[in-house]
């Protein structure tokens, strides 16, 4: 039947039945054979690659798995008795004479016979003469003698013009030996052994009915569309020229029953002596699809070049596993075996460096890597994310929408198993992505149909409430402007010009062909955020710079790997892209002091920061005037800093406050001037007169019910206005008494010193002992706490150690040995994703000293919440506030604060919290700044200008605020 139909293209291979002999080369003369051979062949249109990096990553895959299931089915060389019982010896031969091994040594002479017919299975016929004899062929010959090619044209019958099978049959056997059985004084079976295989391949060939969707019209014959109409598959036969017969050179001591599988199907014993016949392995791997061509009735003659050479073990091993490997997919997935994948990496394999080769196979592991890597934190960073500020989310339903096309476009053209499963994965990993950003609210009085519960979808308040949701509304229509005219163009031109089964099939073409040639296009919009934010912080760069290596291994590829000029063109796209961001990140600058997306700072540790003599009011020689008495220097260092109503308030029995007392002893004292305490600076006059002014002062929110607690029984007074106004006094002392700070210090460092070391009391008891002074009028942390390890070693006590023996002997109400569950991640997340703040800062606060690890832990990462979500006014007018506020000063991030304060019209506490800025930072350009002179506008608009991190974030806010005052003005 003929085969030069123009839809050639749909021709596609249709897997043959595994043959045991059926095997592949490694014979070097072959591949030249091959090349000179292929003149006449025909090579089909190209039809689309998958990616390269895909094809090597399987194909070692593959030999990985062959190897583990062969060593897992290995079985044991030792010979059992029971496996003698399968041997038939002859009992004329005795026990002594058999050996195990091969039945030909290495320099036996062979004679070997080749025959075409088109038969499938060897029957010598007399009438049937050899198209070759090789005699004197020396088994195992390793020299250039040993590997032997002729050249052969035969004439082929009608029944192979019209789709029949043709088999290759090679005969061996001891030279001076006949392979006719009739002859039997000079025939021996014994030493008579044959393959046989397939010499054509069948490939399937579809019928789809196509045409013209706006003329009707089509190319294609009535014959076609008949067989299209009737959904007609046929088995099309093709031929290639090129044939090698390889004999295993092996002289393994093999023994029937102990050869591991897969081997044991290709190796055959006598039965009389024990020992195993030679392989014959018919091979025809090299033998690429594309140098197929179809066999019809216009072909009268075949042209066979055989190749007879001998092969190792090991590498025939090789391709005894890509035998398993088609038995294996094809059981597996029910699908037919697409050997593209497979076309593609032998021809890297020939026509690639060996040394190029090499690297590009250490590289597709090094691929697969990044690829897990870059999964592992886009999933990390979705999954941690709080904000959605500065994040494209249209890009998001985008990408949804991209993945959605592809999987219907992969049905639509029947792709394999394997391509719909990973396609229909990435499609839950975006859609895992959706309740990340949006929020779904039920409608209950909206139904569909009357039946259905009706939905609607929020974008998450962090997204709505900054000017991000703005940009990326104005990208993507700026995007509209280029994508659709070029939709419209791609659509007109395969319209036009091309067959289509089905408008249902044209549109999911015409878009997925889009989305293939301009799917870089949609990477835009998160560039155009990055502009308008003037920042690139809020991106995933980890996962971004797995994918961007990705990105460089697939350019190594285009050129290792034989593909279009288009498609290697199309490899540069992504790389534009990156290299647009590693420019924006250049102009863009991330501040190394604010805490990323992964909880950490670019600094290594952000809490040390060079002494100021001027902001702390001390000298570099006031360590002899704090030695001579410790206790004037704290009741002078403290009443410089507060009037004495202050430090009244400051000196009640409270641990934070002696915490913070002992820690400005110690660093006033310290012989290191180089680094400086945030604690210093946060009990300053100015700082807390600005942070309770910033915290401001409502009643209601400093006495409403917490923890769910219900009302004391209420108790109604009569009151002169004397009375009431001492009332109301007493309530405001209360007030403000509640609004009392929780200090902020440097976490704690461990500094364990030895004492002494007793080798007397070594073993002297199987636990260490804890010692703790508990003499009257000596602070909690002055208390000297030392321990006895079991090695007689003393020292003082580690910082858990001291924590646990002050809770034993001095129990603070609340506070537990072990650190309670809450504060574990899992549940802080929890916790902080409900809004619960206060409690939790309140919890902290009652379980942790301020200077120790955890409650930093447990506030920065509360803090960086708050901050993430624009949460600020849960806790406005508590006694966390100014603390939260100080923190933002510190690590320059009051971007966000600020704009939560101009927009509820607090543009004093926005100029406050710059004055705190210039306090802390006074090397900074806001320390400049005249305060008493500036109106509050030109005061932030200087800092928009010079400090702010996320500007435009800054400058909407003032401008809604200019625009409010200006309306209210213009009211009257």
């Amino acid at each position: 039947m003929s085969n030069t139909n123009e839809n050639q293209s749909e021709i596609d291979e249709v897997s043959n039945s595994p043959q045991p002999e059926n095997s592949i080369s490694s014979v070097s003369q072959q591949d030249d054979v091959q090349q000179r051979s292929t003149s006449n062949n025909h090579n089909p249109p190209t039809r689309q690659r998958q990616s390269p990096w895909t094809i090597i990553k399987s194909f070692l895959f593959r030999i990985l798995m062959i190897y583990l299931v062969t060593r897992f089915f290995r079985r044991p060389t030792t010979v059992h008795p029971t496996e003698n019982k399968t041997l038939p010896i002859n009992p004329a031969i005795s026990n002594s004479a058999y050996m195990p091994g091969s039945l030909y040594a290495t320099g036996d002479l062979l004679d070997i016979y080749i025959f075409i017919s088109e038969e499938q299975v060897y029957k010598y016929d007399p009438m049937r003469k050899p198209i070759w004899i090789l005699n004197h062929f020396h088994y195992g010959d390793w020299t250039s003698e040993g590997t032997h090619i002729k050249f052969n044209e035969f004439s082929i019958s009608e029944n192979v013009k019209n789709n029949g099978s043709i088999y290759l049959h090679v005969v061996v056997t001891k030279h001076g030996y006949s392979i006719d059985p009739n002859q039997r004084e000079s025939h021996s079976p014994q030493y008579t052994f044959w393959k046989s295989k397939r010499l054509n391949k069948y490939k399937k060939k579809v019928y789809k009915k196509t045409k013209n969707l706006l003329t009707g019209n089509t190319d294609q014959d009535e014959e076609y569309q008949k067989k299209a109409d009737d959904n007609v598959v046929e088995l099309l036969s093709h031929w290639h020229s090129n044939m090698t017969i390889n004999l295993l050179d092996d002289q393994s001591s093999w023994i029937k029953g102990s050869i591991p599988p897969p081997l044991d199907k290709y190796i055959d014993f006598d039965v009389y002596t024990g020992k195993f016949y030679p392989v014959l392995f018919l091979n025809d791997y090299w033998n690429l699809l594309a140098d197929y061509y179809p066999i019809n009735n216009t072909i009268d003659k075949l042209n066979l070049t055989i190749t007879v050479a001998p092969i190792q073990l090991w590498k025939w091993q090789m391709f005894i596993s890509q035998n398993m490997r088609q038995s294996w997919y094809g059981n597996l997935f029910n699908d037919e075996q697409n050997d593209e994948d497979q076309d593609t990496l032998k021809r890297a394999l020939v026509e690639t460096n060996p040394y190029l080769l090499a690297m590009t196979i250490i590289v597709s592991l090094i691929h697969t890597v990044f690829e897990i890597l870059a999964f592992k934190n886009d999933i990390q960073f979705w999954r941690t994310r709080k904000s959605l500020e500065g994040l494209s989310v249209r890009s998001v339903f985008l990408s949804i929408f991209q993945s959605f096309i592809v999987l219907l476009y992969v049905f639509d053209n029947e792709t394999n198993t394997m391509v719909r499963i990973s396609v229909f994965v990435g499609i839950i990993i975006e859609l895992w992505k959706v309740p990340k950003i949006v929020n779904f609210e039920y409608l209950p009085n909206e139904k569909w149909f009357g039946i259905i519960p009706k939905y609607k979808y929020v974008y998450k308040q962090s997204y709505k409430d900054t000017t991000t949701s703005d940009y990326d509304r104005m990208a993507f229509r700026y995007l509209s402007w280029l994508l659709f005219p070029l939709v419209v163009g791609y659509a007109c031109y395969l319209l036009m010009y091309h067959e289509q089964k089905s408008w249902y099939s044209f549109c999911l073409s015409t878009i997925y062909g889009f989305l293939l040639t301009f799917g870089f296009i949609m990477m835009t919009p998160q560039l155009f955020i990055n502009y308008k934010l003037k920042s690139v912080s809020h991106l995933p760069w980890r996962m971004m710079t797995y994918k961007a290596l990705n990105t460089f291994i697939d350019d190594l590829f285009a050129f290792v790997i034989k593909m279009p000029t288009m498609y290697r063109i199309g490899c540069f796209r992504d790389d534009i892209i990156f290299f647009i961001y590693l420019y924006q990140r250049y102009i863009y600058p991330v501040d190394r002091t604010r805490v990323n997306e992964f909880g950490t700072t670019g600094e290594t540790d952000s809490s040390i920061i060079p002494v100021d003599h001027e902001i702390l009011g001390t000298s570099q020689d006031s360590n002899s005037q704090i030695e001579q008495s410790r206790f004037n220097f704290i009741q002078q260092k403290l009443c410089t800093i507060y009037d004495n109503s202050m430090l009244r308030s400051l000196i009640r029995p409270s641990t934070c406050v002696r915490c913070l007392i002992n820690r400005i002893q110690y660093n006033s004292t310290s012989n290191n001037k180089s680094e400086i305490d945030p604690g210093n600076i946060f009990i300053r006059k100015d700082v807390q007169d600005l942070l309770i002014n910033i915290t401001g002062f409502d009643l209601s929110r400093i006495f409403h019910l917490r923890n769910n607690k219900n009302l004391d029984r209420i108790v109604y007074k009569y009151l002169t206005d004397k009375q009431l106004k001492e009332e109301q006094e007493k309530t405001i002392e209360r007030g403000r008494a509640k609004l009392q700070m929780p200090p902020v210090l440097p976490e704690a460092t461990e500094n364990v010193e030895i004492l002494e070391k007793d080798e007397m009391l070594s073993g002297f008891s199987s636990s260490k002992h804890l010692f703790m002074d508990i003499s009257l009028g000596i602070p909690i942390r002055d208390r000297l706490i030392v321990a006895r390890d079991v090695d007689g070693t003393l020292r003082t006590a580690t910082l858990d150690e001291k924590r646990r023996m002050r809770q034993i002997y001095f129990p603070i109400v609340g506070r537990e040995l072990i650190m309670p569950k809450t504060f574990e991640d899992k549940n802080l997340e929890k916790i902080l994703e409900r809004g619960d703040y206060e409690f939790i800062l309140d919890r902290a606060c009652t379980q942790f000293e301020p200077d120790d690890r955890d409650y930093i832990h447990v506030t920065h990462k509360t803090y960086e919440h708050i901050d993430q979500t624009n949460s600020f006014d849960v806790l406005r007018s508590t006694r966390h506030f100014g603390t939260m506020a100080f923190y933002f000063v510190w690590f320059k991030k009051i971007d966000r604060l600020m704009n939560d304060m101009i927009r509820r019209n607090l543009i004093n506490d926005a100029v406050s919290l710059l004055q705190l800025y210039a306090i802390v930072h006074p090397n900074s350009k806001v320390a400049e700044y005249n305060f008493n002179d500036a109106n509050p506008h030109d005061l932030i608009q200087a800092f928009i200008e010079n400090e702010a991190r996320i500007p435009d974030l800054l400058s909407e806010a003032l401008r809604q605020y200019v625009r409010k005052t200006q309306q209210a003005i213009a009211n009257g």
